[in-house]
């Protein structure tokens, strides 16, 4: 693998510029302006220095961009005598299987980030993604790989509507393509917010979250989709942590087709949004 290739295409996502280092200027390696004693990513160019987690490692070379991780460690596929994959152990979502890579990352803090969408409602704002009424953002591009994994860090929700949800896709937008992963606004009326996957021609699975999202409460909500190419199986899970708790659901996925896109939507709620990570897994070995 091109050991730049993850860093390149974060760069995209943050909008900054990709490049490889400069060596013209020894006090400044990758010639970002930013000199080398005082750059988050020394070796990779990023004038904004924007670090989402705070850990010191800036977003274009940090292998785990939405959790403080100092260390930088990536060992779990090691111990295992695979190759460490780029991402890190802090926020690997398969941490014993190697080839897993961070595609893109999304901190939405600048308003460049909104070129790689389509659809409307989301504003960029204050190092945040914001919605409120209705919104809709599909990405523009695919993201190849026979997992698709889309995790949006949510600062806080707000309830507007009695219907209100906020749904993360994977394998296109979740409303008229794909699967989605969607917190609903308490439907039953029980006091309890629920979480739901569907795929659109295919299965529903729903779960309650056991509590209803106040204010100001932030949520992390992942889909995660998985396709089996050699079977021709696949399957969808969806991951909410709320309050301490961890809440998932999971269908069988009709569709084995490898290449997909991922969106963002919400009706009826404020939404702010820190940040969205997508991962992908290795493709077909040829």
């Amino acid at each position: 693998m091109n050991r730049w290739a993850p860093i390149l295409v974060a760069l995209a996502a943050c909008g900054e510029s990709a490049a490889l280092p400069d060596a013209g200027d020894p006090n400044d390696l990758d010639g970002d302006g930013v000199a080398n004693a005082s750059d988050n990513c020394p070796h990779v160019r990023n004038a904004s220095q924007h670090d989402e987690d705070g850990d010191g490692v800036g977003d274009v070379c940090d292998d785990c961009p939405t959790i403080a991780n100092t260390n930088q460690a990536d060992t779990t596929e090691a111990q295992l005598l695979q190759f460490p994959d780029g991402v890190g152990d802090a926020c690997d979502l398969r941490p014993a299987l190697a080839g897993d890579r961070i595609a893109a990352f999304f901190p939405f803090a600048t308003d460049a980030e909104a070129m790689q969408w389509h659809g409307d409602g989301w504003t960029i704002a204050g190092d945040a993604l914001h919605a409120a009424a209705t919104a809709q953002w599909a990405s523009n591009t695919n993201a190849p790989g026979t997992g698709l994994a889309a995790h949006a860090d949510v600062r806080s929700i707000a309830w507007t509507d009695p219907a209100a949800y906020v749904t993360v896709a994977v394998d296109g937008d979740g409303l008229g393509t794909g699967t989605a992963c969607t917190v609903y606004r308490d439907r039953d009326a029980d006091g309890s917010d629920e979480l739901e996957v569907h795929e659109l021609g295919g299965a529903t699975s729903t779960s309650t979250l056991g509590v209803a999202i106040g204010p100001n409460e932030p949520l992390q909500l992942t889909g995660w989709r998985v396709v089996d190419e050699a079977h021709q199986t696949g399957k969808v899970t969806c991951i909410a942590r709320f309050a301490g708790k961890t809440t998932q659901v999971q269908i069988p996925t009709i569709d084995d087709i490898w290449v997909g896109t991922y969106g963002l939507a919400e009706m009826g709620a404020g939404v702010e949004l820190a940040s969205l990570i997508i991962y992908t897994s290795p493709l077909p070995k040829k």
